[in-house]
């Protein structure tokens, strides 16, 4: 069965693509460490739509580049993982061109038992970093309210050494 436009009465591409707010982050400002990584954790609603979802945002701590920033729906089937923004996360067991060597997306297709699963990826140029990755999900999320919680992540950070 396929129940891509079954959830709630919308569909996937509804979902991800109406406007959607922030109404809270743990922590309120940067990220909490847990377990080897920086996280933070928010809830965002639509008010068009009347719907709630939840963000995670995860860094490896040793490694940087190891990141994911995830969107789930919130509705009467649970939580429903509808697209993870990632970072290079290569592992020893990849191949040099698998998709984890590279930033990468996964999103829910809707299919037979695809519920969960965010089986399919795609490389992306959009982001390199964490930075540039909160920015564009943010910005392909279509997250009004993202500058009040992240108010760093639109302005270019330059490193000079002395």
């Amino acid at each position: 069965m396929d129940w891509k436009e079954k959830l709630d009465g919308n569909s996937l591409t509804e979902l991800l693509e109406t406007e959607k707010l922030i109404v809270t982050k743990e922590p309120k400002s940067g990220f909490r460490e847990e377990y080897g990584h920086y996280r933070a954790d928010l809830t965002l609603e639509s008010p068009v739509i009347k719907a709630k979802y939840r963000v995670f945002i995860r860094q490896n701590k040793e490694f940087p580049e190891n990141f994911s920033i995830g969107c789930c729906f919130l509705g009467t089937h649970g939580e429903v993982a509808l697209i993870r923004f990632n970072g290079a996360h290569k592992r020893i067991v990849d191949d040099i061109d698998n998709h984890h060597c590279q930033a990468h997306i996964h999103v829910e297709q809707g299919f037979e038992d695809s519920m969960n699963s965010l089986d399919n990826a795609e490389v992306t140029l959009e982001y390199d970093d964490l930075c540039s990755a909160i920015r564009y999900a943010m910005n392909r999320l279509n997250i009004l309210n993202y500058q009040s919680y992240f108010p760093n992540v639109d302005q270019m950070q330059i490193d000079l050494e002395d």
